[in-house]
């Protein structure tokens, strides 16, 4: 009988070791020790701020000299480009629209006039932009090298 009273004993130290712990950085919930002794909410702002304060030049590393080019480009475009100030009138010939107002991917207001593209002589490049969609929804499937006996 005294061999089961020792196992109690074990048993009940090690759940003794395992009580639960204040968060370490808020004090206000119980921490893990897998999250570093830390809620679940403190524990993810520490991630949070480390992937934010990684270096980011290795992601630019991997981009492509005219990539680059050409993002600089489009922002500069952006920069140059006026920005509609009253969105409850038509961008080219200032009709009210109120609530009916078609809002173009060049991020202007038309009237039902001017809603296409070819009518307000859209400065958004579609083309670019279907080829980028396609590309991350098809990405090329390349079949694995065999060795030749």
């Amino acid at each position: 009988m005294s061999n089961n009273t020792g196992e109690n004993s074990n048993v009940t130290n090690t759940n003794a070791s395992k009580e639960p712990v204040l968060c370490v950085a808020c004090g206000l919930f119980f921490g893990n020790a897998a999250n570093e002794d830390m809620c679940s909410k403190c524990f993810k702002e520490k991630v949070k701020t480390k992937t934010e304060t990684a270096p980011a030049p290795a992601i630019t590393a991997l981009k492509s000299p005219t990539r680059m080019e050409e993002e600089a480009k489009t922002e500069q475009v952006k920069a140059s480009t006026p920005k509609q100030e009253d969105t409850s009138k038509c961008w080219l010939c200032a009709r009210k629209v109120g609530m009916l107002g078609y809002k173009c991917r060049c991020e202007y207001t038309f009237c039902k006039n001017h809603r296409l593209p070819e009518d307000h002589d859209c400065d958004f490049d579609f083309q670019t932009r279907e080829r980028e969609k396609l590309q991350k929804a098809n990405p090329t499937v390349v079949a694995s090298k065999l060795k030749d006996i």
